[in-house]
């Protein structure tokens, strides 16, 4: 396959339709340009649902595979998740999302499952927790004093130990870590705003398989 199919016209019709979407936040332009830009966000949109149908197919594909194969220690999971595949959207175009049958089955599974996964992770958490607030430092201290601080305001143990815990924890979580978050969230923008020129202009290439220049 050539040069320009391979690269240069993916990188044409990137740069287009990102060049077209964004104008139209920016810029006062014509309404075909408006709409245009929404064609395209259209366009993108049945992409996305395409995605989805086939990622289920092959999902179905594989599971039904495991079954008929009968693979030790996944069949049995794969007859589950083929029956999860088939059991909500036939719930939700027979009953509706609104029905007591289908907040039920959806709260009932979603919940149990949440819980579990939280339940496997807490582990996980508190041994990073341990590692992480080792005050090996002065910036490990600094991270260790605000973080017991901020358990003591949300724990209800804080406030009959001193009723100044949930203050100083609120004090700590309205101003020093919102202002920190506000500055991690401007940089993230940047950045993704970097990113998106690159990908614009055609730098950045992992979408048509080319190495970052």
């Amino acid at each position: 396959m050539s040069q320009l199919v391979k690269r240069s016209i993916p990188i044409m019709i990137t740069f287009i339709v990102g060049f077209f979407t964004i104008l139209v936040y920016f810029l006062a332009v014509p309404s075909s340009v408006t709409e245009a830009s929404a064609n395209l966000n259209r366009g993108a949109t049945m992409i996305v649902a395409l995605a989805v149908g086939y990622g289920t197919i092959v999902l179905l594909r594989t599971h039904t595979r495991r079954v008929i194969q009968r693979r030790k220690g996944e069949w049995v999971y794969s007859i589950v998740a083929i029956v999860g595949v088939f059991t909500f959207p036939l719930l939700y175009l027979s009953v509706g999302p609104n029905s007591y049958l289908y907040k039920t089955f959806f709260n009932t599974v979603n919940a149990t499952i949440g819980a579990s996964i939280y339940g496997l992770v807490l582990f996980t958490l508190v041994g990073a927790m341990y590692r992480m607030f080792r005050a090996t430092n002065f910036n490990g201290l600094l991270l260790l004093v605000a973080g017991v601080l901020v358990m003591l305001q949300v724990a209800p143990i804080g406030e009959a130990i001193w009723s100044g815990f949930p203050i100083i924890g609120s004090w700590l979580i309205n101003y020093p870590t919102l202002g920190a978050y506000r500055g991690i969230m401007i940089t993230s923008a940047f950045g993704a705003l970097a990113i998106g020129f690159r990908v614009l202009l055609g730098y950045e290439g992992g979408h048509v398989s080319r190495r970052e220049e």
